[in-house]
């Protein structure tokens, strides 16, 4: 999710009536937030994914603290790096808000929950099923897991065994694109492939891969060999 993505969501022109204001590409000014005040509004670096701003170097003494009071005020957010990464962008443009008004950079953390809440439900809104749309199990997977509906989901169907993806030509393959396309961070992507007697699961952000044989006597459905694959996941933990 880029930061204008965030603007947009949280929909903070109705509240404030300041210009935001789109810089780069670049990598900010050292020691500068990525969101920050400037003599016309607030700008931002339109490059930027809100994940980095978590990674900035550049003021990580800064982002620092304010994860600290993230983490003191609001639950889970030890064990959630997603989310943590959606307060952080938020944080950090109340902070740039409060300052271009004169004030010292503070902000409101119950404002920030309001603004994260907004972002999750048009998350959920946004999901796309288009390419499933008779998987009702599936989709109800998704809709109702709070990691799956932040993720987006690349599914290959290659129609044989594992082992004979590449003797010749003419296999068959079938990909299906589902669930957070519009706004999942770079690395939040699930990528599924599916045989007849196999599947492998890998999630980009965690960089290893999970998998399962398949009884081949059993007549699995498409949408029962990915539930398989997610359970797969599931298990690993």
């Amino acid at each position: 999710m880029k930061i204008k993505d965030l603007i947009d969501l949280i929909e903070i022109k109705k509240d404030f009536d300041i210009q935001f204001i789109p810089k780069g590409p670049g990598r900010g000014v050292p020691n500068e937030l990525t969101i920050f005040p400037t003599s016309r509004g607030i700008g931002y670096w339109e490059d930027a994914d809100i994940w980095f701003l978590g990674i900035d170097e550049s003021c990580k003494e800064q982002v620092y603290e304010i994860k600290t009071l993230l983490k003191q005020n609001i639950n889970g957010l030890n064990e959630n790096e997603d989310e943590l990464d959606k307060f952080l962008a938020v944080s950090e443009l109340l902070i740039a808000i409060d300052r271009f008004e004169g004030g010292l950079g503070k902000f409101d953390i119950e404002k920030a929950k309001e603004y994260v809440s907004k972002i999750n439900r048009k998350i959920v809104e946004s999901l796309d099923f288009e390419d499933i749309l008779g998987m009702k199990d599936l989709k109800y997977s998704i809709e109702n897991n709070k990691l799956y509906r932040q993720l987006c989901f690349n599914v290959c169907e290659v129609y044989c065994n594992k082992k004979d993806r590449y003797r010749g030509y003419g296999n068959k393959e079938k990909r299906y694109c589902f669930g957070n396309e519009k706004y999942h961070e770079e690395l939040d992507v699930v990528d599924i492939t599916i045989f007849t007697n196999y599947i492998e699961l890998s999630h980009r952000k965690e960089g290893r891969e999970h998998h399962r044989d398949l009884d081949i006597r059993n007549d699995n459905t498409t949408e029962q060999k990915i539930l398989s694959a997610l359970d797969c996941w599931k298990c690993a933990y």
